[in-house]
């Protein structure tokens, strides 16, 4: 009984998944122009989300909402312009508005590389530490019960 409920689990997520794609392409039609830039700005966070591995996509997020940021104010600007696909083009082809978007991409991949690269060092020493302490209990007990505890 436990396989049948997962397949039935399977085929819904497969249902929603693709209910939720026919939902993106309509408002992607509706929303046009908008759509355009963010397309074409959130480009490095579809490449960091391919390209990560992990099973929570961490670097995805963080470039992602870093990619997102650099994406607003150009959004913003269209809205403010009046939504059409010509004020888009023009927005989305000036190089300055690319420089910017890609590099709020970049200021994420950097934040990812060095929290991860922060982390890795904190636990590293963490264990070291650790590993400091046991040998040293270790020492204190071989001293008081002798070589018969090493295990050995």
């Amino acid at each position: 009984m436990a396989k049948s409920s997962k397949k039935k689990k399977k085929k819904t997520g497969g249902v929603r998944l693709y209910l939720m794609l026919v939902f993106l392409a309509v408002v992607c039609a509706v929303f046009l122009s908008t759509s355009l830039i963010l397309f074409i700005g959130l480009i490095p966070s579809f490449v960091a989300f391919f390209v990560d591995q992990s099973e929570k996509k961490m670097k995805a997020v963080t470039v992602g909402s870093f990619n997102a940021i650099g994406c607003i104010p150009f959004v913003m600007q269209l809205w403010d312009q009046g939504k059409s696909l010509e004020v888009a083009m023009q927005i989305i082809f000036d190089p300055m508005v690319l420089v910017i978007i890609y590099s709020a991409a970049a200021v994420g991949y950097l934040v990812d590389w060095m929290v991860v690269s922060v982390a890795t060092a904190l636990l590293y020493k963490k264990g070291q530490d650790r590993k400091e302490a046991i040998a040293k209990r270790q020492a204190q007990l071989i001293k008081r019960w002798g070589d018969g505890v090493k295990g050995e």
